[in-house]
């Protein structure tokens, strides 16, 4: 997969967490996170994966303490840490 942005594959892997714990509320981190991964399709260089992993990881975080918070509410505050994960995930 060529010119790929990085932070859309982040949001959408975040979205897809978020999309399949609503679905099934009483799913675990690793079930989500498998479902996740297999949402990226063999194409997908490494690097975007460890992005998305970590975008994935870090809503549902974000969800586990603010259950409260709507999905659009976690997206945002994603995007607004994204640059910091990036950066994380490189390490």
């Amino acid at each position: 997969m060529t010119n790929v942005d990085p932070e859309i594959v982040m949001i959408n892997a975040a979205s897809k967490a978020l999309d399949y714990l609503e679905k099934r509320p009483h799913a675990d981190n690793e079930e989500v996170m498998k479902h996740v991964i297999l949402s990226f399709g063999s194409d997908f260089k490494q690097n975007l994966r460890i992005l998305g992993v970590a975008a994935a990881n870090n809503v549902l975080k974000m969800k586990r303490e603010l259950p409260k918070a709507t999905t659009k509410e976690l997206l945002q505050k994603l995007t607004n840490n994204i640059s910091v994960i990036i950066e994380n995930a490189g390490e």
